[in-house]
């Protein structure tokens, strides 16, 4: 799986593992959902907490041929429910923690019929070696629901592909490598953890769990020092937040890159950023959404001022091409309002 099977691949809380105990765990958790549900792409559901179990998870169900859909615990039942009725889903993969939670949101559908595989009571017996189960670049990587900021979430489908080409253009912009030490904030079922995870997890840096929504914003200046954050990705709002509780003299020396988006970002927090990260740190903001990120990316360093109350929107991100058309689908002149449309380059993938 690694070009460094001895080196941490994921910390959270209350253990690590090594890249080669990753592997193996995912494919105890992949021979598994093969052993319950058989050959063969259908979505599975994970309800799981913000670290190494969820992270296993997701490779083990990748590995299987399958995809996934992350439900935060957090979220109202109603919510939960609505997106199990909706994927259809036949296997929860859950934990003792939330065992009961998990019963509950079954009854509720009433799909009592639908598999449960606690992760904490995996059949000793499962083999930890690689399943030999074929992917290809379209096929589903996972489905991911947006906040409903603008009604009622959607379900956005990503494949394979896209992880890769996200994954590739984060790697080469961020030059993200195997010394790296990147920070996980946000539940899986953001859709910026995406990118955390894999950027991490592809390059063979370190990814280290730190949940925002539980333990709040007070002490992750210090987690950041204390685990030798490289690189931060972080949306614009809690960046804000965060860099408000922080005193003069507070600064991060091991942090090199700092990555902002998922809303509008504001000078202000350039200047912050400016403020109490070196100057070899760089920030790179980020244009993007759930269905495709990032679209168009703007570098700032030290140096940098920013004209005007928010950063701009930047440059096409490396195999993104943007287009303003208009209602015949043709390209608009300069000036010219229109509806963007935005292209991905397609890329490959290997065998899982």
């Amino acid at each position: 799986m690694s070009l460094y099977p001895e080196q941490i691949a994921v910390q959270d809380p209350a253990s690590a593992l090594t890249y080669d105990e990753l592997n193996r765990l995912a494919n105890r958790i992949a021979n598994a959902i093969l052993a319950s549900r058989g050959q063969g792409s259908e979505p599975v559901a994970l309800l799981l907490g913000n670290g190494i179990p969820v992270v296993a998870a997701m490779l083990g169900v990748l590995k299987a041929g399958k995809f996934y859909i992350t439900l935060d615990s957090s979220l109202p039942v109603a919510r939960m429910a609505m997106i199990l009725a909706e994927t259809r889903v036949l296997l929860l993969i859950t934990d003792s923690g939330r065992r009961e939670e998990a019963d509950v949101l079954r009854q509720r559908l009433s799909l009592t019929g639908a598999e449960l595989l606690n992760l904490d009571n995996l059949d000793t017996g499962l083999s930890d070696e690689n399943p030999a189960q074929a992917v290809s670049p379209g096929d589903l990587a996972y489905v991911l629901y947006t906040s409903g900021s603008t009604g009622v979430p959607k379900g956005v489908m990503q494949d394979h592909r896209y992880v890769l080409h996200l994954a590739m253009v984060y790697t080469n912009t961020g030059e993200i490598s195997g010394g790296d030490r990147l920070a996980l904030l946000y539940s899986p079922s953001f859709a910026g953890a995406v990118r955390d995870i894999y950027c991490a997890l592809l390059n063979g840096a370190t990814l280290l769990t730190f949940d925002v929504k539980r333990e709040g914003l007070a002490g992750l200046a210090d987690w950041l020092r204390q685990k030798q954050i490289t690189v931060f990705f972080a949306v614009a709002t809690m960046f804000r937040h965060f860099c408000r509780l922080l005193t003069t003299e507070d600064r991060f020396p091991s942090v090199r890159l700092i990555e902002l988006g998922s809303e509008t970002v504001y000078a202000g927090e350039v200047r912050l950023y400016q403020r109490h990260f070196s100057s070899d740190c760089r920030m790179i903001v980020n244009l993007g959404g759930s269905e495709i990120s990032p679209v168009c990316q703007f570098p700032v360093d030290a140096t940098t001022r920013i004209e005007g109350g928010t950063v701009p929107a930047g440059y096409p991100a490396d195999g993104v091409e943007v287009l303003l058309l208009d209602a015949e689908g043709v390209a608009v002149a300069a000036g010219t309002p229109g509806e963007a449309a935005i292209f991905r380059a397609a890329i490959g993938a290997g065998p899982n």
